[in-house]
């Protein structure tokens, strides 16, 4: 199953929508890092690679674009 962080929460992908008049659809201004994270069966936990520095990344692009980003790690 996939999810995204969507409005503050993890949803599931389906359930992350957003309307036709947002303006990073029409004028491209917006901030995309992907991380992957690879799941463990045997421990029930979710491993994620260099998480700070893709986060870092992600703040540094945001800065740029004048993005307010609330969350932390």
């Amino acid at each position: 199953m996939k999810f995204a962080y969507f409005k503050g929460e993890i949803v599931p992908f389906e359930q992350a929508t957003i309307s036709i008049m947002t303006h990073a659809f029409n004028y491209g201004t917006g901030c995309f890092e992907g991380i992957r994270g690879y799941w463990n069966d045997a421990q029930q936990q979710m491993y994620i690679l260099k998480l700070k520095e893709h986060y870092e990344r992600m703040l540094y692009s945001c800065k740029a674009l004048q993005i307010k980003v609330d969350e932390s790690l």
